[in-house]
């Protein structure tokens, strides 16, 4: 059997994992999932055998790792600065039992009802969530144009930009059409970690792999930077759950 759409097995003592293939995929990645379980990303046509003896080895060692990042801190007062603007989180009357948001200007506000409890699970995930669809309405003017006088720089451009949704890919090269979409959790980042993002993918232009050609290139792309930049992608505390 080939994977060619998402499924759920339940695999104990670890429980459900949700097998995703995609097609940008040229590995396996185990990572947790955001309300427990495990998302396993495999490339698009994966074999399901294969992929359920690679969980055997993947899991003991992915559930022995304790967590690496505490969860966000969503606390009334809390000010979370990005490169542009940042999140305000106070308290809200105007719906006291609902978390709301508003964008103002650059900045994303978001009024967290005077009923509710600011550290609990439920509140904590719907702030998450609102500051997700905050970045992703800022995005276009934020991000796009950065990009654009970074490929310029370059010398090389896609044929177009688009915005996505995504938390764990955060850019993607479609050869298909030639556009490069980028994640609109982006503007959460420092510009210089925005700026690896754009050239990793635009370094895929020319090798769509992840060869030792394509690193080189990537890194003349980064200053000779590459590898601290990935660092300190990997390390960035993020301030959604992811």
């Amino acid at each position: 059997m080939r994977l060619t759409r998402s499924l759920t097995e339940n695999i104990p003592p670890y429980g459900d994992v949700m097998i995703v293939p995609r097609r940008n995929c040229r590995r396996l990645i185990l990572r947790p999932g955001k309300n427990g379980g495990y998302i396993l990303s495999v490339p698009f046509g994966y074999g399901y055998t294969s992929a359920m003896e690679s969980l055997k080895r993947m899991l003991p060692k992915l559930a022995a790792v304790p967590p690496r990042f505490a969860c966000p801190d969503y606390s009334i007062g809390r000010v979370i600065p990005f490169e542009e603007g940042c999140v305000r989180i106070d308290r809200s009357t105007r719906r006291p039992d609902r978390v709301v948001a508003f964008v103002k200007g650059h900045d994303i506000l978001i009024g967290v009802g005077s009923e509710l409890d600011a550290a609990a699970p439920e509140t904590v995930r719907a702030v998450s969530s609102l500051i997700k669809k905050s970045a992703l309405y800022l995005a276009p003017g934020l991000l796009l144009p950065r990009a654009a006088a970074v490929a310029a720089r370059i010398g090389i451009a896609p044929s177009g930009w688009k915005i996505g949704r995504g938390a764990s890919v955060l850019g993607t090269y479609h050869p298909s059409d030639g556009h490069i979409s980028l994640s609109g959790l982006l503007v959460l980042l420092p510009y210089e970690l925005r700026d690896y993002i754009v050239c990793h993918e635009l370094a895929h232009i020319t090798h769509c792999d992840h060869s030792p050609a394509f690193h080189r290139l990537c890194d003349a792309y980064c200053g000779g930077r590459e590898k601290e930049l990935i660092r300190r992608l990997k390390d960035w505390q993020w301030p959604i759950l992811r």
